[in-house]
C-alpha cells in the first residue's frame, strides 16, 4: 500500500515511466505489487521485460495482459544494422571489421546480450585491436568465422571468466553467492583469502571495465551489480561445489554474527543454509521465513518455504524431534492452503491427514490442539459432517479440560456452531456461535486466525448472522453481517475479511437485493484477486452471475454463474455446495429455462443426500424446483416440493424459509382456483412481525389481497 501511494504521488505531480527488468525472477508477492501498481497507479506506463515465461506462469501475470490498456510486445531478434550499431557505441568505434559483424550475426542471431558479449570477448581475447575510434583484426588472426567460438551465450561469459586472473575469478565467484547486487564491504568480510581482501577494490574495478559487474552504488555504501542474470549464474557455476558450499555456509554465519535480531534475514539465512547443505539450520530458518510469509499475506511463498522444509526433514534420521517439527510444518501449511485452495481442499485433507498420523505417534503434545482443528476443518470442508462433528466434539473435550486455554474454547465452540451450522440445526448454533463472540478477546486471540486461517470473532458473526435470517430475524441478521464486516476491517487479515464479504453478499442474495448482492461480489472478488485467494472467487463471481441477471444483465449473468459454477466445482472443495447450486438454478429460473433449473437442483439435493447431513439449504431446493415445475406445468408434482420445503424448514426452525414455502404453495393454489386452501396456507403467516424478509413480507401482502385475506 506504501508503495503504490508514493508512486500515485509521484505520477500526480507528473506522467511517469516505469520499467521492471528481468521480470521472469520476481516472486509471488513482487508479481502482487506490480499487479497492484498497474491496476491503482494511474496514469502511469509500466513496461516489464521477460523472457520467455514458459510453465509455471504466475496468476498476477496473466491477470495483469488482461488489464485494460496492456499490451504485450514479442520482442524479434535484432536487425543486424542495429545489433552493429549497438556493438560500435559499446566499443567506441566507428564500424566493425565484416568478418567479426558477420561471425557475431550467425552466433547471436539477434540477441543483444549475447553479442555484446562476443564482442567484449573477442576484444579480451586480443582478436581484435581497437585504436582511434577505429576496430581491426589483430594481425595472424585471420578470418574470424573460420574459428570456434562457443556456440551459447553462458558459453562465450565463461570464456570471458576464464581469462580473468584467478584472485578475479574468485572475487566474481563468491560476489555470485551473495547475490546478482552485492556490497563492497560484505563481500570484503567473507571473502575467504585474507591476503587478498587490501587488493579486491582494483579487482572490481577490473571486473567493471569488463563489464561484467558495473557499480550501482557509490561510496559509502559502495555497492556493484552483475551486468545480467546469466552472468551471476554462469560465475555461481563455475565455482566447485565444495566451495560453494562452503562460501555459503560463510555467508550464513556472517548475518549470525552480525546482526541481534535475524528476523529480516530469515529467508536469506535459509536459503544459504540449504545451499551450504545444513538441514538443521535450514529446515529451522525456512520454517521462520514460512510464518513471516503468513503474517505478510505472502502465502504462496509461505507453501514454498513450508514445503521446503518438509523436503530437508527427509533427509534427517527419523526421531521423534524430527517428527514434532514434521508436524508442525504440516499445522502450518493449514492456514495458507486454506485461503489458497479452500476447506476441504485436496491439499488440505492430505496435510492434516498426515499431521493426525504424527500425532498418533507422538501422543498428546502442544500441538495436538491445532492439528485436531485442522483436521475438522478439512473434513468439514469435504462435507464429512459425521466425522466433522464427532472432532468437533473433541475439540470441546479439551477446551473444557484445559480451561486455562482460552484459545482452546474459542476454536471448539466456533467449531460446534458451524457444524450445526451446516447440519441444518440453527438454534444450536446460534447458540455456539454466540458464545465464541463473547468469549473471543483480540489481543489474546487474533493470533489463532495465522494458525487456523480465519478469524473467529469475523467467522462466528457472519454466520450467526445467516443463522439469524433463516430464524426469521432479518434486522438482526443485517446488524451480526455489519458487525462482522466491520471487524474484519479492523484486523490485519485479508482472508477474514474476504469471508466476512462473502457472508454479507450470501445474505443480501437471501434478502434477494441484487444491488447490494453485486457490491459484495465484486468486493469479494477484488479483495481475493489481490491477495490471492483464489477459494472465494468461484463463489463471488456466481453471486455476480446471479445479480446480474436480476438486474438485466442476462447474457453477463449467465456467463458468470456458468465459469464461477465451473471454477467451484474444479477446486474439491465441497462446503456450500447445495447453497451455490442453487444459486446458479435460480439463475436459470430467472431466465425461465425451468429444464436446465430442475437438473441443477436435483444433483444438489441428490449431493445433500450423499454428503450425510449437510442440509442446511434443502428447504429452499425444493421450493425452486417446485417454482421451476409449474414452468413445465407440472402443478402436483411443484405442490409436493412446496410441502416438503415447507416439512423441512419447520424441522430445522428456518422461519424464513419455512414462509417462502408457505408463500409459494398459496400463489399455486390461488393460481388453481383452489382459494379457501390458499387462506387457510396463508393464515399460518405473521405479516406483521417486525423481522420479516421485506421481499417476502410485500409477497405475501399482495397475495393474501388477492386471496381477500383478511
Amino acid at each position: 500500500d506504501l508503495l503504490v501511494q508514493l508512486l500515485q504521488d509521484s505520477v500526480n505531480r507528473s506522467p511517469k515511466l516505469l520499467v521492471l527488468e528481468d521480470a521472469h525472477w520476481l516472486d509471488s508477492s513482487s508479481w502482487a505489487l506490480v499487479l497492484a501498481v498497474a491496476q491503482k497507479v494511474k496514469p502511469l506506463l509500466l513496461v516489464i521485460g521477460t523472457r520467455p515465461m514458459g510453465e509455471g506462469v504466475p496468476d498476477e501475470y496473466d491477470r495483469l495482459l488482461r488489464e485494460e490498456g496492456v499490451e504485450q510486445l514479442h520482442l524479434e531478434a535484432l536487425p543486424a544494422t542495429d545489433t552493429l550499431d549497438l556493438l560500435c557505441r559499446r566499443l567506441g568505434v566507428k564500424s566493425l571489421p565484416d568478418s567479426m559483424a558477420e561471425l557475431i550475426e550467425q552466433k547471436a542471431e539477434g540477441n543483444p546480450f549475447f553479442s555484446e558479449e562476443l564482442a567484449y570477448g573477442l576484444r579480451e581475447a586480443g582478436m581484435i585491436e581497437i585504436q582511434d575510434g577505429e576496430c581491426r583484426i589483430a594481425a595472424g588472426v585471420g578470418n574470424l568465422t573460420q574459428l570456434h567460438f562457443p556456440a551459447t551465450v553462458q558459453g562465450v561469459i565463461a570464456s570471458r571468466i576464464d581469462r580473468l586472473s584467478p584472485s578475479e575469478q574468485l572475487t566474481l565467484k563468491v560476489a555470485s553467492v551473495i547475490g546478482r547486487y552485492f556490497g563492497f564491504r560484505l563481500l570484503r568480510d567473507i571473502h575467504p583469502i585474507e591476503d587478498d581482501k587490501p587488493k579486491l577494490l582494483s579487482y572490481l574495478m577490473k571486473l567493471q571495465r569488463f563489464d561484467l559487474t558495473p557499480m550501482e552504488t557509490p561510496e559509502p555504501d559502495l555497492g556493484y551489480m552483475f551486468k545480467h542474470i546469466i552472468t551471476q549464474e554462469v560465475a555461481y557455476g563455475l565455482m566447485l561445489y565444495s566451495q560453494r558450499r562452503q562460501v555459503h555456509e560463510t555467508l550464513a554465519l556472517f548475518y549470525e554474527r552480525s546482526y541481534e535480531d535475524l528476523s529480516e534475514f530469515y529467508a536469506i539465512l535459509a536459503h544459504h543454509w540449504s545451499k551450504a547443505l545444513v538441514p538443521e539450520k535450514a529446515i529451522f530458518y525456512l520454517e521462520k521465513a514460512g510464518e513471516q510469509a503468513v503474517r505478510a499475506h505472502a502465502l504462496r511463498e509461505a507453501v514454498r518455504l513450508f514445503t521446503e522444509a518438509l523436503e530437508w526433514l527427509e533427509t534427517l534420521p527419523d526421531t521423534v524431534e524430527r517428527k514434532e517439527q514434521e508436524l508442525r510444518l504440516h499445522i502450518a501449511l493449514g492456514a495458507p492452503f486454506t485461503a489458497i485452495k479452500g476447506y476441504g481442499s485436496p491439499e488440505l485433507i492430505q496435510t492434516f491427514t498426515r499431521a493426525q498420523q504424527l500425532s498418533q505417534e507422538l501422543g498428546e503434545t502442544a500441538n495436538f490442539f491445532p492439528m485436531l482443528w485442522g483436521f475438522f476443518a478439512a473434513h468439514i470442508g469435504q462435507t464429512d459432517i459425521e466425522t466433522a462433528y464427532e472432532l468437533a466434539r473433541k475439540l470441546m473435550y479439551l477446551a473444557e479440560h484445559k480451561k486455562e486455554e482460552s484459545s482452546f474454547l474459542v476454536s471448539a465452540v466456533h467449531a460446534l456452531g458451524a457444524t450445526f451450522f451446516y447440519m441444518g440445526n440453527f438454534c444450536e448454533a446460534e447458540f455456539y456461535l454466540e458464545r465464541c463472540i463473547n468469549e473471543y478477546d483480540s489481543e489474546k486471540h487474533h493470533y489463532l486466525a495465522f494458525i487456523c486461517g480465519q478469524d473467529f470473532a469475523v467467522a462466528s458473526l457472519v454466520i450467526v448472522g445467516t443463522c439469524n435470517w433463516l430464524l426469521g430475524n432479518c434486522q438482526k441478521a443485517q446488524e451480526k453481517s455489519k458487525e462482522g464486516l466491520d471487524f474484519g476491517k479492523q484486523l490485519s487479515h485479508p482472508f477474514s475479511l474476504s469471508l466476512a464479504l462473502i457472508y454479507a453478499s450470501e445474505l443480501f442474495q437471501y434478502l434477494q437485493d441484487a444491488e447490494t448482492t453485486k457490491k459484495y461480489a465484486q468486493t469479494t472478488i477484488m479483495l481475493c484477486r489481490e491477495h490471492d485467494f483464489s477459494f472465494w472467487i468461484p463463489m463471488g463471481t456466481i453471486l455476480l452471475g446471479w445479480a446480474n441477471i436480476s438486474l438485466g444483465e442476462t447474457e453477463l449473468g449467465l456467463m458468470q454463474i456458468r465459469q464461477g459454477w465451473a471454477d467451484f466445482a474444479s477446486m474439491g472443495a465441497k462446503l456450500s455446495t447445495g447453497y451455490y447450486m442453487g444459486v446458479v438454478a435460480s439463475g436459470y429460473l430467472q431466465v425461465e429455462d425451468s429444464l436446465t433449473a430442475v437438473s441443477i437442483i436435483d444433483e444438489a439435493l441428490s449431493f445433500a443426500y450423499k454428503s450425510s447431513g449437510v442440509c442446511f439449504w434443502d428447504a429452499e431446493l425444493y421450493r425452486l424446483k417446485g417454482k421451476a415445475l409449474i414452468m413445465q406445468s407440472k402443478d402436483a408434482e411443484a405442490e409436493t416440493c412446496f410441502h416438503k420445503a415447507f416439512e423441512v424448514a419447520r424441522s430445522q426452525g428456518a422461519v424464513s424459509l419455512e414462509r417462502r414455502a408457505i408463500i409459494s404453495l398459496s400463489e399455486l393454489l390461488h393460481q388453481q382456483g383452489k382459494t379457501e386452501a390458499a387462506r387457510q396456507c396463508m393464515a399460518q403467516l405473521d405479516l406483521n412481525a417486525e423481522q420479516f424478509d421485506p421481499v417476502d413480507c410485500e409477497k405475501g401482502m399482495t397475495l393474501l389481497a388477492a386471496i381477500g385475506y383478511c
